[in-house]
C-alpha cells in the first residue's frame, strides 16, 4: 500500500540544475550557488522542469533516534 501512495503526489516544477528541487518562484530559498548557475529561456524566465515529488519510505515503527541519529552531547558542549 505504501508504494501505491508514492504515486499520489502531483509533479512539481523546479529550477533546472537544482540539486534540492528549488522552487522557481522563491529565489530567496535557493541553495547556495544556484543563482550563479541558473539558465534563462529566450523570454528571460528561469528555465524549469517538471519532476516527480520526492518521497521517502520508512518503517511505521521507526523511532526518532533511528531516523535522524542521536546527538553527541559531549561534542555539542565543546563547540
Amino acid at each position: 500500500m505504501a508504494r501505491g501512495l508514492n504515486a499520489i503526489p502531483t509533479p512539481i516544477e523546479v529550477v533546472t540544475g537544482s540539486i534540492s528541487n528549488a522552487d522557481p518562484a522563491k529565489p530567496e530559498e535557493w541553495e547556495d550557488g544556484l543563482a550563479d548557475r541558473v539558465e534563462y529561456d529566450s523570454s528571460g524566465n528561469v528555465k524549469t522542469e517538471v519532476v516527480r515529488s520526492p518521497s521517502v519510505q520508512i518503517p511505521l515503527n521507526v523511532t526518532e533516534d533511528r531516523l535522524i541519529g542521536s546527538i553527541e552531547v559531549e561534542e555539542s558542549v565543546k563547540s
